[in-house]
């Protein structure tokens, strides 16, 4: 139990098995474990940074020089949920996921690690952050959508068990499904 002068710099929400095996993987690998935190205001800039660096390019719809977008994404940052993974307690984020619950699903809005951190099972552990939040809110599935020519992110997901429902060619996308129940509840298929 937390007093009120103590920080609190790792989630509350119970791992599962896989989240665990995960975090021991790396602490062997690399010494330490990464500090997953919710995000602060202070993140944003570099944030946003990453998202126009990682994300931007991939993007059909976006452009990189969209000032509008980059503008709104600290306000879309504030509509959902969103954790930061640190490589140390008073370091920059390195790799996020944001995230929202609609009705019965857990909608992945974006999820960046920093190349330079990649490998290191940062984005299976924030995924594993962002499915624990959906299923302790009665979340039945996790939803995204990952852009056309972003095959590693593609086979990504369908590692962690995301399978493909269809292809939105007015937006280049790919709509990716995962159950967070049982497997037999939602018809998914795991070809691209």
């Amino acid at each position: 139990m937390r007093t009120a002068g103590q920080r609190h710099t790792y989630s509350s929400i119970a791992f599962n098995r896989k989240s665990h095996a995960a975090r021991r993987r790396l602490l062997r690998r690399t010494g330490r474990l990464p500090m997953i935190r919710n995000r602060k205001p202070s993140d944003d800039t570099e944030l946003v940074r990453l998202i126009r660096a990682e994300l931007i390019p991939l993007s059909y719809t976006a452009r990189p020089l969209d000032a509008h977008m980059i503008r709104e994404l600290p306000l879309r940052f504030r509509n959902g949920v969103t954790y930061v993974a640190t490589s140390s307690k008073l370091g920059p984020p390195v790799a996020f996921i944001h995230f929202y619950v609609h009705g019965t699903e857990t909608v992945i809005d974006m999820l960046v690690t920093n190349p330079e951190y990649r490998g290191q099972r940062l984005g299976t552990t924030l995924m594993a952050y962002a499915e624990a939040y959906g299923k302790a809110r009665g979340c039945q599935a996790a939803r995204l959508f990952v852009d056309r020519i972003n095959v590693r992110a593609h086979r990504f997901y369908n590692k962690l068990g995301f399978g493909t429902i269809r292809y939105l060619p007015e937006v280049q996308c790919y709509e990716l499904l995962k159950p967070l129940t049982s497997p037999s509840a939602l018809p998914v298929s795991n070809t691209r």
